[in-house]
């Protein structure tokens, strides 16, 4: 049986407890355990437990990139995780990759 981890940061996980709930019930209806654990939980979960795969819906790239390492599947994967909870480094994307979109001016100066 395949068996995956849906990852949440604590502070995100009641908000979004209906798609954590609605992603397990779904692929428990496909014969696939998926059990949901917060962002500072999975590296100690997986040393002691085999896992296929990784819902990462937290915000740290770093340990993507560790799971990633590990051989473990993950969705997104470091690099979108990275690019997509960084306005500076995804407006960057943008121009790189010719997608329209407003401009961005970088400032030092505090609000």
């Amino acid at each position: 049986m395949l068996s995956g981890l849906i990852v949440y940061s604590s502070f995100d996980k009641e908000k979004n407890a209906w798609f954590i709930e609605s992603c397990q019930k779904y692929f428990k209806s496909k014969g696939i355990a998926l059990f949901y654990l917060d962002d500072d939980q999975v590296l100690n979960y997986i040393l002691k437990n085999r896992v296929d795969f990784v819902i990462y819906r937290a915000r740290d790239y770093r340990l993507l990139e560790q799971l990633e390492r590990m051989g473990i599947r993950c969705f997104n994967n470091a690099s979108t995780n990275k690019i997509a909870n960084n306005k500076q480094l995804t407006y960057q994307f943008f121009i790189d990759h010719r997608i329209d979109c407003l401009s961005m001016f970088l400032t030092i100066d505090k609000l």
